[in-house]
């Protein structure tokens, strides 16, 4: 039921438009509501207007929207700071007070928005408790609510959720709750996997720091959009020089370290057999004769104002080469993306029949593995999927973003690799190359494979992290420390 839903919605997308637009007007009237009957209104007043500005409200999470000289979002760190601390001084007695254990095991927190079946921070916050399960205890706190959450992580540490955006009127009972959650499990270290919008996580944060010894290492989950509360952090983990310059030089932090993204143990990727791959072609309707490539992303990743040059490139490919299908695996979400891709494709609607759109899975490993090669999103690419790709012995091929570098995840390659490209054109013609060789794959998926593994695989990973934890007392020695190096 749940995918025809999603079908109908995809081949009507003026109703998928309508009911997004009913979501936001009542999304809005809720948060009228919570403003009128909670005198303590001015969290929401930031939240709202961040929301406008970052994209978050509308959905427009377009590169062109947003230029990474103004993603210093310090302002309104510092209004949350303001607000919070006088509410805290107001309003003591609600909140408890830090014990002071000496001699005790390390108990280690994660606070993040919610976790959902596809996306980056899902797997990295899962190897990041496996990493760290043996040695301290972990507890989770959720500030949003997922089946994921519940039917997954639940399995592996305790988690406690709460859902701020849609629940209670008064933000500050999430503030509190959470707060004298963390401090009643007595938490040491608190490691951060947040929407960018989590003002409650921001909040809570902020009174952590002020009033607390807890240590709080915020990840820089997407360090090339604006984001709420690095000002709390007493560490910053960025995982790229892209993301760090933004943390340094714009944001105006110090306090940060690069850090590779932690993927699988080399030994629990499955790979396929040949019978395997060959059911999934067949569902596909990919003929023995035919090529395949495979892009996986967000949808506002391959779109622009006015046009989608990806798809553009796309369809040349398949213009090019009549026995090529191209599989994404997307959510069209957006009017405006369907009306673009559909002026894509006008004049040439044969091609969609070699064109096979359906929504993104949690367990992509034989979409990777049956694909003769992935090609990454653009304008704006991918991290962790490069990362994916090279541990499933897979060639990808990037267009490198030289106008907005933020946008561009060239850095998870060796420098040396030879299919990333700085224009379109050169682009298609290393697409071309790589496809009609199987040559030229097997040298870029081996050159992959042992770059994950010397830069990416788990337990080398596992011992930058522990390291951390274990010196969590003097964070401060890691200040601008490359963990990629050493």
């Amino acid at each position: 039921m749940k995918q025809t839903i999603k079908k109908l919605l995809r081949k009507t997308p003026l109703l998928f438009y309508g009911l997004k637009k009913i979501y936001h007007f009542l999304f809005e009237i809720i948060l009228h509501i919570k403003r009128l009957f909670n005198h303590n209104y001015e969290l929401y007043e930031i939240f709202d207007e961040f929301c406008k500005i970052s994209g978050m409200k509308t959905g427009n999470l377009n590169v062109n929207h947003i230029d990474e000289q103004n993603l210093n979002t310090n302002y309104y760190d510092d209004k949350i700071e303001k607000i919070v601390l006088k509410y805290y001084q107001n309003n003591q007695n609600k909140f408890l007070k830090q014990k002071n254990i000496k001699n005790k095991k390390k108990n280690f927190g994660i606070v993040f928005t919610e976790i959902y079946a596809v996306g980056g921070h899902t797997p990295i916050i899962e190897r990041l408790i496996d990493s760290l399960k043996d040695d301290c205890s972990i507890i989770g706190y959720a500030t949003m609510h997922s089946n994921y959450t519940n039917s997954l992580l639940k399995q592996k540490i305790k988690v406690n959720t709460y859902h701020w955006l849609t629940n209670k009127v008064n933000l500050y009972d999430f503030i509190i709750n959470l707060y004298n959650k963390i401090i009643e499990d007595e938490i040491d270290i608190i490691y951060t996997c947040l929407h960018p919008h989590d003002i409650v996580a921001a909040s809570v944060l902020c009174l952590l720091k002020k009033y607390t010894n807890v240590k709080i290492i915020q990840f820089n989950l997407a360090d090339h959009l604006h984001y709420l509360g690095f000002k709390f952090a007493h560490l910053i983990i960025d995982a790229r020089p892209a993301g760090q310059n933004i943390t340094r030089n714009i944001r105006g932090y110090k306090n940060t370290i690069l850090m590779p993204l932690q993927q699988r143990k080399k030994d629990q990727t499955v790979y396929y057999s040949k019978e395997e791959k060959q059911k999934l072609r067949q569902q596909l309707k990919i003929q023995d004769n035919e090529y395949l490539t495979l892009t996986g992303t967000a949808d506002y990743k391959i779109f622009e104002d006015t046009t989608s040059i990806y798809f553009e490139m796309i369809k040349d490919l398949l213009i090019a080469e009549p026995k090529l299908k191209h599989l994404v695996m997307t959510e069209f979400d957006s009017l405006k993306c369907r009306i673009i891709f559909n002026q894509v494709f006008k004049n040439n609607q044969d091609l969609l029949k070699r064109l096979i759109i359906i929504d993104r899975v949690s367990e992509f490993d034989i979409y990777m593995q049956t694909c003769d090669l992935f090609i990454d999103s653009f304008p704006q690419g991918g991290a962790l999927i490069h990362i994916d790709t090279m541990r499933n012995k897979k060639p990808t091929v990037l267009k490198i973003n030289k106008e907005n570098p933020v946008r561009s995840f060239e850095y998870y390659l060796p420098k040396d690799y030879e299919y990333q490209y700085n224009n379109v054109e050169d682009m298609k013609k290393g697409i071309l190359k790589l496809l009609y060789s199987k040559t030229e794959q097997q040298k870029a998926s081996e050159k992959l494979y042992q770059y994950y593994l010397d830069n990416y695989e788990f337990e080398l990973v596992k011992k930058k992290y522990k390291e951390l934890i274990n010196e969590s007392d003097n964070l401060e020695q890691f200040f601008g420390r490359n963990f990629y190096e050493n």
